[in-house]
């Protein structure tokens, strides 16, 4: 099977996100039927694994070799290694493609042609429903998917079951309103039907949302109970597979909102990022430096959280700008001096780090606050790199010696 240049310029940053050395990374691709020579230190990793993906691409150990470079040895971190499946299958989805997991092992499948045509109305532009669906309909669509996915039993751990021999057998949770006032404190999300749902703000869906994202589970084994054509009767659940499965249909319906929002890999509804922007949010951090990732991930989650304000948002840009001013010796060697120093006189003099008459303001806040967020966070992202990049070169010269 063929993949696209898309996919393939992802699967090779895949690779160097990795952290493989030189020799290593061609053993790597030597094992799934390459005859590349082994040296100590590679001139380029990157243009390396770019020919190496191209070598193996549409043969058989194409598979195999997704397969290992997204496994949970590179990628311990399930939520992290999921979030790099996600990305990969956007891509592979101009290529009519997609990495279904049968068993554990991820296949490279064709997608039914319904899942990538572009119907008439849609491709000429003149659907009514081009921009999304209001919230009514959302709302319509997420009851109908709950009773679905319920219907697939990934709700019987939560919630229980009927038996045909003992009646209702309780899940966990014997009382789901009340459990949802203690922890939501609202009193009018259950159940869930088109009378409660038709009434829900944006807020109640999203609150909802997040609530049954923390109780579904995947049923993985049981006995089937035959009387009067019982049904199964599950013991044991995967909450991981259950919330990876149901973020997926979560996020098809959220697609089709008239607004940019998506449940993210820890459960909670956040901003879309902007489009073309989407994998800056999914880029490898390199840094080893645990006060730069958890503060340029503080900065993140509160720039895209649900409802956040223009204060949180302008927060989150001086949280990025403090970042950069720790890693300021390091942008005079890497980035032009100007765009340095441009950089700077932002953070400095247009309303983020201080609070003085001299700042500038006059200015649409909402739109020029979403514009620097991204520069800054990208600019993190480069710096760390050509770093990282330093770094990795002086170790393996001083390796190769």
């Amino acid at each position: 099977m063929k993949i696209g240049e898309g996919a393939l310029d992802y699967l090779v940053r895949l690779t160097y996100d990795t952290g493989l050395t030189s020799k290593p990374l061609i053993n790597f691709f030597n094992s799934f039927g390459c005859n590349f020579e082994i040296v100590n230190v590679l001139e380029s990793k990157k243009d390396f694994a770019n020919e190496a993906w191209r070598k193996i691409n549409d043969t058989p150990q194409l598979n195999q070799a997704i397969n290992q470079i997204l496994s949970s040895h590179f990628w311990p971190e399930q939520n992290r290694r999921q979030s790099k499946i996600n990305s990969l299958n956007e891509i592979l989805r101009h290529d009519g493609l997609k990495l279904e997991d049968l068993g554990g092992n991820l296949h490279l499948i064709q997608l039914d042609g319904r899942d990538v045509k572009n119907f008439y109305s849609l491709r000429t532009g003149k659907n009514p429903n081009l921009g999304g669906f209001p919230l009514s309909k959302i709302c319509e669509l997420f009851e109908a998917e709950f009773h679905e996915l319920r219907h697939e039993e990934f709700f019987v751990e939560a919630f229980g079951f009927y038996c045909a021999d003992n009646g209702d057998i309780s899940g966990k949770i014997q009382n789901p309103a009340r459990d949802i006032l203690y922890l939501v404190r609202k009193d009018h999300l259950w159940p869930i039907c088109p009378e409660t749902t038709e009434k829900f703000s944006e807020e109640d869906l999203f609150d909802l949302i997040e609530y049954l994202d923390t109780v579904v589970s995947k049923p993985i084994a049981g006995e089937e109970h035959f009387y009067a054509g019982c049904g199964m009767h599950w013991h044991t659940f995967s909450a991981e597979q259950g919330q990876y499965e149901y973020r997926k249909r979560i996020n098809k319906i959220l697609s089709l909102y008239n607004k940019p929002f998506e449940i993210s890999n820890t459960g909670e509804i956040v901003h879309k990022p902007e489009i073309g922007l989407e994998p800056i949010f999914d880029a490898n951090l390199e840094t080893s430096d645990n006060n730069i990732k958890s503060r340029l991930n503080s900065a993140v989650n509160r720039y895209r959280k649900y409802g956040s304000t223009l204060e949180e948002r302008r927060a989150s840009v001086k949280e990025l700008a403090d970042i950069l001013e720790f890693l300021r010796d390091d942008a005079r060697i890497h980035l032009d001096k100007d765009d340095e120093k441009d950089l700077f006189n932002i953070a400095n003099n247009f309303m983020i780090r201080h609070m003085n008459k001299k700042q500038k303001y006059d200015y649409d806040q909402a739109l020029w606050l979403s514009w620097i967020f991204y520069i800054y966070l990208a600019t993190i992202h480069l710096l760390l790199h050509k770093i990282s990049k330093t770094t990795s070169k002086v170790s393996e010269e001083l390796i190769s010696k």
